[in-house]
């Protein structure tokens, strides 16, 4: 009986003592290399860092012939050279290749023409990336062109993603900075085959 009331007294007092963990941050942070685990949607969600996204890359390039679609780059990396120098570009050696003959040798298109001279106005290669791209460089510029993920779900399903307020767009994946931004994200889902989802609602994750 004597230990009952000392238990009982034991309980009263824990449950009158401050928890630490109202001291403790719970905030989520979301910024690039982290994970968020989010209990509440049951979504794990993955921000791929540029070392993630590069070997993904590198992945593609195993797979695939990655030429021609990089000369799809608008403005292309022959316009971006001719402006800042090829060693300014930021990008592999072997897809500067692809540009390695001059536009000077083509007939250059009024829309090509007025591409490069728009690039005047920028300083950097960083300006004007993110002024045409959306994005910090032309490294980025290109995995978004291939569709290189940005957001991976790491455990979703269809309902789930749904439930979590998330829209299927099919395979069509709309890449930039933009993209990864809380209320904006754009995510790849592996499920029979990979789909892109986007986002609606910032789900109170704080921006880091």
């Amino acid at each position: 009986m004597s230990y009952r009331v000392w238990e009982l007294r034991q309980q009263e007092e824990r449950n009158s003592r401050t928890s630490i963990a109202s001291f403790v941050c719970r905030n989520r942070f979301w910024k690039e290399g982290y994970t968020d685990n989010d209990k509440k949607l049951g979504l794990t969600i993955q921000y791929l860092d540029e070392m993630d996204r590069r070997q993904c890359f590198e992945e593609l390039k195993m797979m695939i012939s990655v030429g021609n679609t990089v000369l799809s780059l608008v403005p292309s990396l022959d316009q971006f050279a001719n402006k800042f120098g090829w060693n300014s570009l930021g990008v592999e050696s072997d897809l500067c290749s692809y540009y390695r003959k001059s536009e000077l040798d083509a007939p250059i298109m009024p829309s090509a023409k007025r591409l490069r001279l728009e690039l005047d106005e920028f300083l950097t290669v960083e300006e004007a990336c993110r002024h045409f791209f959306d994005t910090r460089s032309l490294e980025e510029a290109i995995w978004d062109l291939f569709g290189i993920p940005r957001i991976v779900i790491l455990n979703g399903n269809r309902e789930k993603m749904e439930q979590a307020g998330w829209i299927s767009c099919g395979i069509n994946s709309d890449l930039g900075d933009k993209s990864v931004q809380l209320g904006h994200r754009v995510a790849h889902a592996y499920f029979e085959t990979c789909e892109v989802w986007k986002e609606r609602g910032a789900g109170g994750i704080e921006s880091a």
